[in-house]
């Protein structure tokens, strides 16, 4: 029993580790910037971005004509000059930036070739999404929009509790129970001899059942779902509002801890049975054994 508990202790340890090795502050932008650039090495479209950086300049120039004449001939001018007139000013005083492309998606729909492309832009400490497309064969682009980024922080997890409040700290530990807890019954089903033990092993590992509460400014959604790998309860909270509340059963460690007496109880009534089926072949095959020796010294005795 102590060597199981040393056993567990390990293992929570390890995973504690491995899932708070984000506990530092993460600079999700730079890291986005890294992985997008070989992206858009890759299958950017070369006339879009000349397109997206002639608006760009345009617009920190405060140069109407040039950020129109970059757009499509078939957008409404007019929707167009709302939209510049209530971004130009963000981009004002802006003098260099980097372009690049974090998502670029490609369709084909009634033989017509359309690109859809999200641009992060950095200027110093400014940050902007940038999201544009382009159909094949026009000239210019035909949707653009411009939003400021703001950094999405969240609290409740292992990998960052920085800031959380009692709520959140109570349900970390019970997700943390619950790992001990599912850890703990694993290395105890591999430690035992069972029937199909292969099968509740990995009952034991994905039987999860997971209710999830969503409730943000935008949305209110309940999700329910079966089977997952390595999850615990959790009250995640974001800085842009709202929370994700995540309540998790394990249910298949559950379901082996309640049958354990009885999976023990059966395997060892099976081993005894074979036993006890092995005992009486031998006990058939014994006699008959013997009996040939035994005829041949009662006939020596007759003839003597």
């Amino acid at each position: 029993m102590k060597r199981l508990i040393r056993v567990t202790a390990c293992l929570l340890l390890v995973l504690v580790l491995l899932l708070s090795a984000g506990c530092g502050a993460k600079d999700e932008w730079e890291a986005a910037e890294k992985a997008a650039g070989k992206l858009s090495d890759r299958i950017e479209d070369p006339q879009l971005r000349s397109d997206t950086e002639k608006l760009l300049d345009a617009m920190i120039a405060d140069d109407y004509d040039t950020a129109w004449d970059a757009i499509y001939e078939g957008v409404n001018e007019a929707d167009f000059r709302q939209m510049y007139t209530s971004l130009q000013p963000y981009l004002t005083g802006m003098e260099q930036y980097t372009l690049v492309a974090s998502n670029i998606n490609k369709t084909v729909k009634n033989g017509v070739s359309s690109t859809n492309v999200r641009y992060m832009v950095t200027a110093g400490e400014q940050k902007f999404l940038v999201d544009v497309a382009r159909i094949e064969g026009y000239e210019g682009l035909t949707a653009f929009y411009l939003n400021e980024y703001q950094p999405v922080t969240t609290t409740g997890t292992l990998g960052n509790m920085q800031g959380a409040n009692a709520a959140q700290w109570i349900f970390l530990v019970i997700g943390i129970l619950e790992i001990v807890f599912a850890i703990w019954v694993f290395v105890d089903c591999c430690r035992h001899k069972i029937r199909r033990k292969w099968l509740w092993l990995l009952l034991i590992a994905l039987g999860y059942v997971v209710l999830s509460v969503i409730a943000t400014p935008e949305q209110f959604r309940i999700n329910f779902n079966v089977g997952a790998f390595l999850i615990y309860t959790s009250l995640i909270c974001y800085s842009t509002g709202g929370a994700t509340c995540q309540v998790v059963i394990p249910v298949g460690a559950i379901v082996y801890l309640s049958m354990r007496k009885s999976l023990f109880a059966k395997y060892a009534q099976l081993q005894q049975q074979k036993a006890e089926e092995q005992e009486t072949v031998l006990t058939e095959e014994i006699p008959q054994q013997e009996d040939i020796p035994q005829t041949e010294e009662l006939s020596k005795a007759e003839k003597e």
